[in-house]
């Protein structure tokens, strides 16, 4: 993944829009407490708080390795390390890296939209599934899955033959 990777998808994480303004190689997005603000948590320590707090990560340094874990509702967890030199400042570096580069797997896996258009995304690219097994890629229960899909089907977007859902082709 590259940084540019990591940089988006983790605001994405967090639910921030960037903006890349013209002549600057920075993302900008507009933080609720401070205003417009660069996005650059591989270097900022209050956002990598931030994404610590919101995603609930565990972190830790052992010996020549820096880890963060996450856990994504209805798919699992998301883990990254990085080696680094046995200093301070390595271990910080390190550790902003592997928080920020979780906070890039968990935006990843992230459809945009609401319920409703999510999965319709999904189903379109699928050949269907059952609202239980779109949980992981829907990050949502069961339950509100069922109901999206069946607004989706009055709409006509959707066919089910019982449990199993399947988009309209069209």
């Amino acid at each position: 993944m590259t940084e540019d990777d990591i940089i988006k998808l983790s605001a994405k994480a967090m639910g921030f829009e960037l903006e890349n303004r013209r002549g600057s190689d920075a993302f900008y997005y507009d933080d609720p407490d401070t205003g417009r603000e660069v996005w650059l948590p591989m270097q900022d320590d209050r956002q990598t708080m931030l994404i610590i707090a919101k995603l609930r990560m565990d972190i830790c340094c052992l010996h020549h390795l820096a880890r963060a874990t996450a856990h994504v509702p209805y798919v699992g967890f998301k883990q990254s390390e990085v080696s680094h030199a046995d200093e301070p400042g390595a271990r910080m570096n390190a550790l902003r890296l592997a928080v920020a580069t979780v906070a890039a797997k968990y935006g990843q896996g992230m459809l945009a939209g609401g319920t409703d258009e999510r999965v319709l995304g999904h189903l379109i690219g699928i050949e269907g599934s059952t609202a239980h097994a779109m949980r992981g890629a829907i990050r949502e229960s069961r339950e509100e899955i069922s109901k999206a899909c069946q607004r989706l089907k009055r709409k006509g977007l959707v066919t089910n033959k019982g449990p199993f859902w399947q988009a309209v082709q069209r």
